[in-house]
């Protein structure tokens, strides 16, 4: 799904490529690997918090190794995979939408 907010009446989004004429395909999405914990991981720099909303991309495989804020939405489009641990992980959010996977367990 694409969203384009324009406001102005003659706005149009380009709907073809420049180059060869042909429809504009997104870029693919960057792969990615990382443990929730690494704050330079997440493209806000930091670990995401308390009533944030937060995306799990397509291509990202993602390390839950500690207990989540309280987020208020949870999108997982890639792997959201829960670490072995001897302590409790929790994970908070109010909502969580699972579009690709969520690994939890043995």
């Amino acid at each position: 799904v694409k969203a384009i907010a324009c406001f102005d009446p003659e706005c149009t989004p380009s709907t073809s490529n420049p180059g060869n004429g042909g429809p504009t395909d997104p870029p693919p999405p960057t792969p990615a690997v990382f443990y929730w914990s690494d704050a330079n991981a997440w493209p806000s720099g930091a670990v995401p918090v308390d009533g944030e909303e937060v995306e799990i991309e397509e291509a990202w495989l993602v390390y839950l190794d500690i207990t989540t804020a309280d987020l208020a939405y949870l999108e997982i489009n890639g792997v959201l995979q829960v670490v072995p641990s001897n302590e409790p992980i929790e994970l908070n959010s109010e909502r969580i939408l699972v579009e690709g996977e969520l690994n939890a367990g043995t």
